[in-house]
């Protein structure tokens, strides 16, 4: 046996178990990442938050105050802001919750409108298709199952339940602050940690690079914030003009939604079509709606964000368009 054919069988042996190391690899990250999901995303946006809180808290202490005292003070201010915006919107919400009923009539006759366009077609066909399927296995279960007794559950119990649903996300929320107070407080003694794990060789030029990166990093994200801005400002001027009811509370949703890469732009263009199909008595409007979600989107990405990135993190703007 030549030692060359030798080689070239482990080659090929080692070539074909490369997508299977790759697959179970690939496999085993995305489990562990979808387990270890309630500490990440806390740490995420607690990193996040550093970037975007870190001038304030700089220009307190150039101001004079301590560390401490800067660090307190603009935790305390972002908890108030956002306690007093998640009240604001919990209570929109339960307003429009409300209002709902009175807007009945337009649903019915838009489920109305849409069996008339089904009717004779494809979508008749398979709307009956699915009710006949529906027949047969309500059939089949009420012959085996006995019937049931409805029990209605304590008031101990949904108690219990409504307040189990808030330990995750007040945990969460008190994670994010806990990392954002030290990561705060502790700027600097985490960029030196950093540094000495790359090591001491080129400290200087490690140094200079960790700050610009960590400015460029700020100035992006208070960009992105402040474009977002403009967007959610832009939409709740625009739903105001067309009469959706909130208005500005669709803009606001869209302010966070649009850091959601692809889905959060939908998903803050389908809040207000939705209501504005029940709250208009025909098809046009909600049209509208989406036509000035798409509008303002396009003039953003085509315009406003190639001219003031590449002013704040110093890209050229044709590469941001391309």
């Amino acid at each position: 046996m030549y030692p060359g054919s030798y080689d070239a069988r482990a080659a090929s042996r080692t070539g074909r178990a490369q997508p299977v190391t790759l697959a179970v690899a690939s496999v085993l990250v995305i489990a562990a990442l979808y387990w270890a999901q309630a500490v990440l995303i806390p740490i995420a946006l607690a990193v996040l938050l550093t970037f975007i809180l870190s001038p304030p808290t700089a220009a307190l202490q150039n101001a004079g105050f301590g560390r401490p005292a800067s660090v307190a003070i603009v935790i305390v201010l972002t908890a108030c802001l956002l306690g007093g915006v998640g009240w604001i919107i919990a209570a929109q919400i339960t307003s429009l919750g409300a209002e709902l009923p009175k807007y009945r009539e337009n649903i019915t006759q838009k489920v109305r409108d849409l069996r008339a366009m089904g009717k004779g077609g494809a979508l008749e066909k398979f709307q009956e298709t699915v009710e006949e399927a529906k027949e047969e296995f309500e059939k089949d279960g009420a012959a085996k199952k006995p019937p049931s007794r409805v029990v209605q559950a304590p008031a101990d119990s949904l108690r219990a339940l409504y307040v189990g649903s808030l330990v995750k996300p007040l945990a969460s929320a008190g994670l994010v602050f806990g990392l954002l107070i030290f990561m705060l407080a502790q700027r600097e003694e985490l960029r030196d940690r950093l540094i000495r794990l790359v090591g001491f060789a080129h400290l200087t030029v490690t140094t200079k690079a960790l700050e610009d990166v960590g400015a460029r990093i700020t100035r992006y994200l208070l960009m992105q914030i402040t474009i977002n801005g403009c967007f959610g400002l832009l939409v709740a001027l625009a739903l105001f003009l067309i009469g959706v009811p909130y208005a500005f509370l669709w803009g606001f949703l869209s302010v966070p939604l649009l850091f959601v890469p692809v889905i959060g732009f939908w998903v803050a263009a389908a809040l207000p079509t939705i209501l504005s199909l029940a709250v208009f008595s025909d098809w046009w409007w909600p049209l509208v709606v989406v036509g000035v979600f798409v509008v303002l989107k396009s003039i953003i990405n085509m315009l406003l964000e190639p001219l003031l990135y590449g002013k704040s993190v110093g890209v050229a703007p044709v590469p941001l368009l391309v």
